[in-house]
């Protein structure tokens, strides 16, 4: 799947042309505004030259909101990886909110951003009546045969700015980790990261004033689709003769998306596949970029981490399948005796 700034001039007028067919005109209008296709930012993500999801956004001074999330798929992540690459953009511009408007009538979408961690701030009675008279296309009642009247306002609160600072700090006074970190990077991998279980171990040692001890695999994270999954081993025994005092563990992200079950949608980069581990606080990467500054890959955020909760990702809390993966990490990790500070969500 590629992912493309709709800005792109090639991808404009197909993206347009869609817009229109999904909403009825190249205009978005809600309480907050009146927006056009044309002046958004946002992305399309594409398959085989076919257009799967669209979202665009508008960035305030406090926040962003996201204007329209679209999914052209069910049941396929493809919406689900379209939110988190909003949030990300909200992390990295520093932004401590992400708004998004729907209508009484889309009860899909409210279930779709609460499981993903979106209240609801408000509801605006008869503020679709208000829209009709600058958008007239607006339809009175939606298929499921509920009128359409309403909007409500659900926020998602980013708490991360003076997390990552702790985060941050944590491992850039770590000498182990900022010696993998060097290490990874002379690799050259694509997107190379370390990734999950040492950083988080790390982070939750230092906030129980424990002594710092590897306890888990260096996790490698990289994405490469040009390269064979077998690479993995090739590149792992030469980190084992560059460090054999670390526990090296390398993935090629590009073939981890059936990991734990079969027919998923491909991940499209290390963040993405950061996204789908089980729980939030090990949703989390490190790399140093080419001017061996510390960034960090949090597509749920550090706030779980830091203030040392452990829950299931969205993805993982969707059914009593997805929940029991969870449940079993609780067993076979035994935080709780490792760690007793810990705030451990079952659901």
């Amino acid at each position: 799947m590629e992912i493309i700034n709709i800005a792109e001039p090639h991808q404009r007028n197909r993206v347009i042309k869609l817009f229109s067919e999904l909403w009825g005109s190249t205009k978005m209008v809600t309480s907050s505004g009146c927006y056009d296709i044309k002046n958004l930012n946002g992305f399309v993500a594409i398959q085989s030259h076919k257009i799967l999801g669209i979202v665009t956004y508008v960035s305030r001074k406090n926040g962003i909101e996201i204007i329209s999330l679209d999914s052209l798929i069910e049941n396929q992540g493809i919406g689900s990886k379209r939110l988190i690459q909003i949030e990300q953009i909200c992390i990295q511009q520093s932004k401590n909110r992400l708004k998004i408007i729907t209508t009484n009538d889309n009860i899909h979408a409210l279930n779709f951003y609460k499981k993903r961690g979106y209240t609801v701030l408000s509801v605006l009675e008869n503020a679709v009546e208000k829209a009709r008279l600058i958008k007239p296309e607006i339809p009175k009642v939606a298929k499921n045969g509920i009128q359409i009247k309403d909007e409500i306002i659900l926020q998602k609160i980013m708490l991360n700015s003076n997390t990552d600072k702790i985060v941050k700090s944590i491992i850039a006074n770590n000498s182990d980790l900022m010696n993998i970190l060097n290490i990874i990077k002379n690799q050259n991998l694509v997107q190379g990261a370390l990734a999950a279980g040492s950083i988080r171990n790390t982070v939750w040692q230092k906030l129980h004033h424990q002594p710092f001890k590897l306890e888990s695999d260096i996790d490698v994270a990289f994405f490469d689709a040009s390269v064979p999954e077998s690479a993995n081993q090739e590149i792992q025994l030469n980190l084992k003769k560059l460090a054999p005092q670390y526990k090296w563990q390398v993935k090629n992200e590009a073939y981890m998306h059936n990991y734990d079950f079969s027919n998923q949608v491909p991940f499209n980069s290390v963040a993405d596949a950061i996204a789908h581990f089980v729980e939030t606080p090990t949703c989390i990467g490190a790399f140093l970029d080419d001017k061996n500054r510390l960034q960090l890959i949090e597509p749920f955020g550090t706030y779980d981490l830091v203030n040392l909760i452990v829950q299931p990702i969205p993805f993982f809390k969707q059914d009593s399948e997805h929940l029991s993966i969870y449940k079993e990490r609780l067993k076979s990790k035994n935080w709780q005796r490792k760690w007793s500070k810990r705030n451990i969500l079952i659901n």
